[in-house]
């Protein structure tokens, strides 16, 4: 008996099968992980933002800069009218 036989017994038969099988196995559940993990990774993209709430949020960005425009044109004011009252005696 120096080398192996050519003929497959029932037992290698079923041994092979049952490889494949494990190794579909393993296939099919490395799939499945890269399919869940697709999309777990796919929900954290930025969703896009409704027209609405876009305008909401620059018409109060610009209400602010009005606001910070309006508090710096009247401190100008302020100051010149307390200038011209303190040492022209207006």
């Amino acid at each position: 008996m120096a080398g192996k036989s050519k003929i497959k017994t029932l037992d290698d038969i079923q041994r092979e099968r049952a490889s494949n099988e494990r190794e579909e196995n393993k296939e099919r559940i490395a799939d499945d992980i890269k399919d869940v993990m697709n999309r777990v990774t796919s929900r954290n993209k930025p969703k896009k933002k409704s027209p609405i709430k876009t305008a909401l949020w620059t018409l109060l960005f610009i209400f602010l800069i009005l606001i910070l425009v309006n508090f710096i044109l009247l401190n100008v004011w302020a100051l010149k009218f307390f200038i011209k009252s303190l040492f022209l005696g207006g």
